[in-house]
């Protein structure tokens, strides 16, 4: 498990990683490992999870800095039925921060969907 400064808490429970957010009562669930594929699989609802301020995703930046296990990640939008498959590396050249600390929630670094798009399978 791990702790960030205000309290929120990743950890592992079989092959999927949560975030237990201060804010909130139950966990989440981010995604899941593909340790044969090196990847971590991550589900998302457009309608929900795109920032529209900067028609980007966020992903939780605790998990990209630190990912021993996956070298990409595998990004599939349930309600325009598309995939992805994004190097991490892309996160360290085109990512962005955003920190919604004062709403409880996580840093979390987020790609515009015009850089996720390149990455279309």
């Amino acid at each position: 498990m791990v702790q960030d400064g205000i309290g929120n808490k990743l950890y592992m429970k079989g092959h999927s990683i949560y975030i237990k957010l201060v804010s909130e009562n139950v966990s989440r669930r981010i995604g899941d490992l593909d340790y044969d594929r090196e990847r971590l699989n991550i589900i998302r609802k457009q309608s929900v999870h795109l920032f529209r301020a900067g028609n980007a995703y966020g992903f939780n930046d605790t998990i990209i800095k630190t990912a021993t296990k996956f070298k990409e990640i595998f990004l599939m939008i349930t309600d325009t039925d598309e995939s992805f498959i994004i190097p991490l590396s892309v996160f360290k050249t085109d990512g962005k921060y955003l920190n919604f600390k004062q709403q409880g929630f996580e840093l979390q670094i987020f790609l515009s969907i015009n850089i996720i798009k390149q990455f279309k399978v």
